[in-house]
This record gives C-alpha cells, sequence and structure tokens, in this order.
C-alpha cells in the first residue's frame, strides 16, 4: 500500500481487552521517505465523536 504524510486510511485498531476490533480511520503521520520502504507506517486516530475520551492506551 503506497500511502503519503497526510492520507488518511482505514485501519484496524484493536480493543483494550484484547481482539482484532474494527476498522478505524486515521491519519498518516510519519515521513514519506519511511513510508515507502518500511512494512508499517505510523498513524494517528482520528474521530468526529468529540464527547469521546479524550486519551487512550493502544498498547
Amino acid at each position: 500500500m503506497k500511502v503519503q504524510r497526510g492520507d488518511v486510511i482505514l485501519t484496524r485498531v484493536p480493543h483494550a481487552a484484547g481482539g482484532r476490533g474494527k476498522k478505524r480511520p486515521a491519519v498518516v503521520i510519519q515521513a514519506d521517505k519511511y513510508n515507502q520502504s518500511e512494512r508499517h507506517i505510523i498513524v494517528a486516530e482520528i474521530t468526529g465523536n468529540l464527547a469521546a475520551p479524550r486519551t487512550r492506551r493502544i498498547c
């Protein structure tokens, strides 16, 4: 998958309790020079739900 910094993609976000989770939107924040050569990319989750909690532990 070729992506560029700033692209919005759908990615599976795992649940805190484990499991696959469901697809959620995220924005690519990793530099473009790494996006082409790396197998993993760094993204930030995004939401339109402003009532949701602001912090969430992923790992």
